[in-house]
């Protein structure tokens, strides 16, 4: 059986867990995922709705998701992706091609209800009424809220995918996402949360992906950003220097043109005369230190999903 095959029928197994049977790999992550179960039952609970039909609305939001926003957090509205029967004719069309789905994909097959809903859970918690930059009373704040929750989602995805090591399952995992991690990463997190602990691992993870949001023009952390939000009494330990210093890259895995062009784009659709450019101007190094705004409200919303994951990830490391 081809990796395409086996995931069609993990599906199929798993499709009745949840309204989004049309969704590939919706019903499987709902069923096996605790992060990604806990971020809809969250949104469910505060009646958000998931809409499933092929209809003018949903072709609309896909056409133009990044100016649909609004729907997302004041009309509590989140939009499925219709991929599975798309990919099942692929299966049926090459059954005997061993290729993963990632592979034959782009990224408008993906479903990205888990990353959006992060984004729910961060608008809730920020309170934010208007997505107008002028509209806020403080704008940098606003700036730095708008990071915080893209890094938090991209943070989430890759928390939810890195359990699954068969490789269909894990396929089906990235379709549900919009990330793809590679050995190194895998390992430099499981490392670190072995030595120092989940939640410590997961506080640089997000210190990446915030700080290649902020240094969007960047391939790599620049040298020297990781040692500033180091503990001093772990700094001893060389290991964990050079962890910090790995998990915080796992940010600059994310696609270039997406930090730069989308990200610049958005930052226009909001407000910012001159976009990124004049968005990214607060300190990045008060930012991302221990007990700052930030991190606190990074911690808070995490709280709400990630509960027994440290287990989990310690079996596979």
């Amino acid at each position: 059986m081809s990796v395409i095959q086996n995931c069609i029928e993990i599906h199929n197994q798993f499709a009745k867990c949840t309204p989004l049977s049309n969704t590939l790999g919706d019903g499987f992550m709902y069923q096996t995922s605790p992060i990604f179960k806990r971020v809809r039952d969250l949104l469910t609970a505060q009646n958000y709705t998931f809409k499933n039909e092929l209809c003018e609305e949903t072709n609309e939001f896909f056409l133009t998701q990044l100016f649909q926003l609004d729907k997302i957090y004041f009309e509590k509205k989140l939009f499925a992706r219709h991929n599975y029967q798309a990919l099942m004719k692929i299966a049926l069309k090459f059954p005997d091609k061993d290729i993963t789905l990632p592979e034959i994909t782009t990224l408008e097959c993906y479903s990205a209800l888990l990353h959006e809903s992060v984004h729910c859970l961060c608008q809730q918690y920020f309170g934010w009424a208007s997505l107008d930059v002028k509209n806020q009373p403080d704008p940098e704040k606003f700036f730095q809220e708008l990071i915080t929750a893209e890094s938090m989602a991209i943070s989430t995805e890759f928390l939810a995918c890195i359990p699954y090591s068969n490789t269909a399952e894990r396929s089906l995992a990235y379709m549900n996402s919009l990330g793809y991690i590679n050995a190194e990463d895998e390992l430099s997190f499981k490392q670190f949360q072995k030595l120092f602990g989940f939640e410590t691992a997961v506080d640089w993870l997000f210190r990446g992906y915030f700080a290649s949001n902020y240094f969007y023009e960047a391939v790599a952390l620049p040298p020297g950003v990781a040692k500033t939000f180091r503990n001093k009494e772990l700094a001893q330990d060389p290991r964990y220097a050079a962890l910090t210093e790995a998990v915080m890259n796992i940010g600059f895995r994310v696609n270039k043109p997406f930090r730069q062009h989308t990200a610049q784009t958005f930052f226009k659709l909001v407000g910012v005369e001159g976009g990124l450019k004049n968005a990214m101007t607060f300190d990045i190094y008060k930012t991302l230190q221990d007990g700052s705004y930030v991190m606190k409200a990074a911690k808070e919303i995490f709280s709400q999903y990630l509960k027994t994951e440290e287990e989990s990830y310690a079996k596979g490391s």
